[in-house]
């Protein structure tokens, strides 16, 4: 079965970004604790507020937008809003290994 990723965008309270992007990195063990995986925060930068954060969790089995959202944001500093959403991966990426450095990425085929 395909691992299933969901994709929460993160409103931080006014010059939070930073603070809670660490925090984020720090749950890492309560989400393999519920068989998921943090596969990586970013800070937006072009197009969207400047205190917004993406996060993508993956997990092996399927799970609901709002359980994921609830163990990954469980006691979250500096949040004013959330949203989660469930996705599922049509051509990339092809296993569930987060990027390891920072830039713009493509298909190794190409």
């Amino acid at each position: 079965m395909a691992a299933t990723y969901v994709h929460h965008r993160i409103a931080a309270a006014p010059r939070q970004w930073q603070g809670l992007a660490d925090w984020l990195a720090a749950r890492r063990p309560d989400l393999e604790a519920a068989g998921g995986a943090l596969y990586g925060v970013w800070r937006s930068q072009i197009g969207r507020p400047r205190d917004e954060l993406t996060a993508i969790t993956v997990w092996s089995d399927p799970v609901a937008a709002a359980a994921a959202q609830a163990v990954l944001m469980d006691a979250a500093p500096d949040v004013q809003a959330i949203r989660s959403a469930v996705m599922t991966p049509t051509l990339r990426p092809d296993d569930t290994h987060a990027p390891d450095r920072q830039g713009n990425y493509r298909d190794a085929q190409q």
